[in-house]
């Protein structure tokens, strides 16, 4: 916590937790060390420069001034399909999940178009917090 105590103390400062599997709990190996917990280091980041905005790609917690979320989400967009391959396999996935049971209790297929967009081959937005 005091690396990200000291990063926040810096005007424009730009943070990257890498390894972030370590922080949503214990681990499967016996390393020594104490990490907090997510939520402990975006409390920590918000308390110190709210006007942050702060996401996770993939398996880092990226935190940067406000001004700069275009440029993070960018990125996000730009290397969704790398992260997350189109593949048969996916789609099936993703129809699978937006499958929904009417109140009779039957399945109805859900709409392949929301707002203009086709949602099996548009990227998702990059999750933040705040």
């Amino acid at each position: 916590m005091q690396e990200i105590h000291d990063a926040t103390a810096i005007d424009g400062s730009i943070i990257f937790v890498d390894d972030l599997r370590c922080f949503v709990g214990p681990q499967p190996f016996d390393s020594g060390e104490c990490y907090p917990n997510v939520t402990e280091l975006i409390d920590l980041i918000r308390s110190r420069r709210p006007g942050y905005y702060i996401t996770i790609h993939d398996d880092t917690l990226i935190a940067v001034p406000g001004n700069l979320r275009e440029v993070i989400d960018a990125d996000w967009v730009a290397n969704y399909r790398r992260r997350f391959p189109n593949t048969l396999s996916n789609r099936i996935d993703k129809w699978w999940w937006r499958i929904k049971i009417s109140p009779s209790g039957t399945n109805t297929a859900p709409e392949e178009k929301i707002h203009g967009k086709n949602h099996f081959t548009n990227p998702a937005p990059a999750p933040h917090f705040g």
